[in-house]
């Protein structure tokens, strides 16, 4: 009896580490197998909740305590209970309710790895069932990493083979670069101008949100031909250093910031880092390159001066929307003249010139990012006949402000990634549809550092009076967002997906409209992509 008791522990407690393991793998391959992204995470209620740290500690604590009691009676209770706890983990099995990291050359290495681990945990087990089962449960947090530090030269190795094949085919072509970046706006902004350039000849960009040294790499590899004549390339980072890595592989030409705000604060450490870092692609660019800043944001006029005064060979232009410019030596605005359902009509003011378009959205913020297109494309010579026909087909890219209407009600998906900016702008955007109930589903910002409690306070206040109701998925960004908007029956946080989808259900039924802000649970979209309301 004892026996068949103890290969009913191990059989769940197996279960119980390969589920830890693998969630603590799918995080650390989620934050780039970053140690500054990683410890961000673990400074934060969610970050810990997220990796089940208090269940990994409630059953060692209560193994260790068990397996180290003589009591007839206390120990089957004991582990009764270990039991009872590590079936919920099986339950999770079954129901498929498993978070997992996505399948690569390293990441097999590292579950290799972690196999030879488990396996020989379970053989030690039936000499020692005492002694391997604590010393498996503390490995369970360490194996994992342990794992990525071994293989951490195969990664370096891997990438470099990547980055020099990247450059030698970048040696090649004579291909246009374009790099984009900024603290907001750079997919949108990356998106048009690739939209509207393709209009004029073979044009390529980065893939979604793969905006890393490596992710352009791999974009080089795949996308360059003999016939590219544009390559537009997404640049971000988490530090100073990452964007000049970058321009290093693909030597831009043409440099666009979107926009300088305290995104990523926890990482950069302060705005003033995060400038160095977007200007870096501007130091990058030869003597006879473009540089182009959003004059609707400040702190890109600054940097818009700082350039003419220190690199004087570069041509510099600004770009706004005349109703948020910060400067008037904007070389091209825009002014919207209607806006109507999914639809908004602008006047382009550039070269002594006026120009009206027609976008096929309704965000007015997102005029900002066409503009910079519109620019990008006058500075390569196409004529307004290839602007307007790559105007007619510019669509936003999955996750940014797409508006989905539904049989009655409708949801907007900004579900991409979220800023202070375009919080603040999906806000603004709600005021469009009048007399309708809204909900808003965010779990706030990442990463913000010092400036956290007081952006999702601004934010919380903001929301006051136009939005009804309110469910934050991040514990640590629900306090200061519930202050700001004080009104506690209104906002909640839940990550529970029953309750979630039957707020949407009501919500989209009695013909509301639901915001997505933020990278909300997966579950959610799954639900609206098989709803029928």
């Amino acid at each position: 009896m004892v026996q068949y008791f103890k290969l009913i522990i191990i059989l769940l407690w197996t279960l119980f580490s390969v589920k830890q393991i693998l969630l603590i793998l799918y995080w650390l391959q989620t934050k780039e197998y970053r140690w500054d992204r990683f410890l961000v995470l673990l400074s934060r209620k969610t970050g810990l909740s997220s990796l089940r740290i208090a269940h990994w500690l409630l059953t060692s604590i209560l193994l260790i305590v068990s397996l180290n009691i003589q009591s007839q009676y206390l120990f089957p209770f004991l582990m009764c209970v270990f039991i009872f706890l590590n079936t919920i983990v099986f339950v999770e099995f079954i129901q498929r309710k498993l978070r997992k990291p996505k399948i690569t050359s390293r990441m097999i290495l590292i579950l290799l790895i972690q196999c030879l681990y488990l396996g020989s945990i379970v053989l030690f087990s039936f000499e020692n069932f005492h002694n391997a089962l604590i010393f498996g449960q503390l490995g369970i947090i360490v194996i994992p990493f342990f794992a990525v530090f071994v293989t951490w030269p195969l990664s370096i190795y891997m990438k470099n083979k990547l980055i020099n094949k990247a450059k030698k085919i970048m040696k090649k072509t004579n291909a246009v670069v374009i790099g984009v970046t900024g603290s907001y706006g750079k997919t949108t902004t990356k998106e048009f101008i690739a939209q509207i350039l393709s209009k004029h000849g073979e044009t390529v960009k980065t893939f979604a949100n793969e905006n890393t040294e490596i992710g352009v790499a791999k974009a080089v590899i795949k996308s360059i031909r003999n016939n590219t004549k544009y390559f537009v390339v997404e640049m971000g980072a988490y530090k100073k250093g990452e964007i000049k890595a970058i321009c290093d592989i693909v030597k831009p030409t043409i440099g666009v910031i979107t926009g300088i705000e305290p995104q990523h604060l926890a990482l950069f450490g302060s705005i003033e880092n995060i400038e160095k870092a977007k200007y870096e692609l501007i130091e990058s660019l030869p003597d006879t390159g473009i540089a182009l800043f959003n004059y609707s944001n400040s702190r890109c006029v600054k940097l818009g001066e700082k350039t003419k005064n220190d690199k004087k060979t570069l041509k510099v232009l600004g770009y706004s929307l005349k109703e948020t410019q910060k400067s008037n030596d904007s070389d091209i605005v825009s002014v919207i003249k209607s806006k109507k359902d999914n639809e908004i009509t602008f006047e382009v003011s550039i070269e002594e010139k006026r120009k009206n378009f027609t976008a096929s959205f309704s965000m007015i913020n997102l005029i900002e990012n066409l503009t910079a297109a519109i620019l990008v494309a006058r500075c390569l010579n196409l004529d307004w006949n290839d602007i307007s026909q790559g105007m007619k087909n510019v669509e936003l890219p999955k996750g940014n402000m797409k508006v989905e209407k539904f049989i009655r009600g409708v949801v907007v998906d900004d579900s991409y990634n979220s800023s202070p900016k375009s919080f603040e702008s999906a806000i603004d955007y709600l005021d469009s549809y009048k007399n309708k109930s809204k909900l808003l589903i965010t779990p706030g910002i990442i990463e913000l550092g010092s400036e956290s409690k007081k952006i999702h306070f601004d934010l919380g206040q903001k929301m006051k009076g136009r939005v009804q109701k309110i469910i934050v998925t991040d514990k640590d960004n629900f306090q200061s967002l519930s202050l700001g908007y004080d009104n506690k029956g209104a906002i909640t946080y839940s990550k529970d997906s029953k309750q979630i989808n039957q707020e949407i259900k009501s919500t989209l039924s009695s013909e509301g409209m639901v915001l997505l802000e933020g990278r909300v649970p997966v579950f959610i979209r799954k639900y609206l992509d098989n709803i029928n309301i």
